[in-house]
């Protein structure tokens, strides 16, 4: 979809008053926007691109992986379209929220698309990526790899939809990521969206990334 019709979009989402009931529910469209805006450019990359050399089966699993979460955000999305252009058909809450959780795979397309162009600046640099190895917050594997373009330490949480951020150095990284991790947790806690923990695993995760 172009920019200029996501635009339009989130022009009609910030406008709409019968839709968008609930101001949270806008907050979280117009943020999936924003999301599958910048998603876009980068998921095209990596569609037409060749394999870095060596690093084939990796970068092709990304690729997949980031066009199937972009087609479900995607499909999300016209959903949210056909609920602004049809006023009279009015979502009740619980329908509003799968829509808006399907809509949120834009943050896990722009993550995983990432991943493979990292790949593919790692090849062009004559540069192979160093892992700087996986860590545990609070019971949360965390993925931690250079990235040698910017020098920057970039990590992934698997178990939270890749979930990503970065820092100057190791440390830094973990500690944007317990902040991450926090606002992401909290965030789907309160829209209700499902996550792969128990209502005590995310007390027990708050507390102790809180702590």
């Amino acid at each position: 979809m172009p920019g200029k019709a996501l635009d339009e979009l989130g022009r009609r989402v910030a406008a709409d008053r019968v839709v968008f009931r609930d101001e949270g529910d806008r907050e979280e469209a117009l943020f999936c926007l924003r999301e599958l805006a910048r998603t876009y450019p980068i998921a095209l990359e990596v569609i037409q691109h060749r394999p870095p050399l060596g690093r084939e089966g990796e970068y092709l699993k990304l690729a997949q992986q980031s066009s199937a979460l972009l087609f479900w955000s995607q499909l999300h999305l016209e959903c949210l379209r056909f609920l602004i252009d049809h006023e009279k058909v009015v979502a009740s809450g619980e329908v509003m929220r799968e829509i808006l959780s399907g809509f949120r795979a834009a943050v896990s397309a722009y993550a995983t698309a990432s991943q493979a162009v990292r790949l593919i600046e790692s090849e062009a640099a004559g540069i192979r990526e160093t892992p700087a190895g996986t860590h545990n917050l609070a019971g949360l594997t965390v993925n931690v790899e250079l990235d040698p373009s910017s020098g920057s330490f970039v990590t992934y949480v698997p178990l939270l939809d890749n979930i990503s951020t970065f820092g100057d150095n190791v440390d830094e990284a973990l500690a944007h990521t317990k902040d991450l991790i926090v606002g992401y947790v909290e965030s789907n806690r309160e829209y209700g969206y499902p996550m792969p923990l128990t209502s005590s695993e995310i007390e027990s995760l708050l507390i102790q990334l809180k702590g």
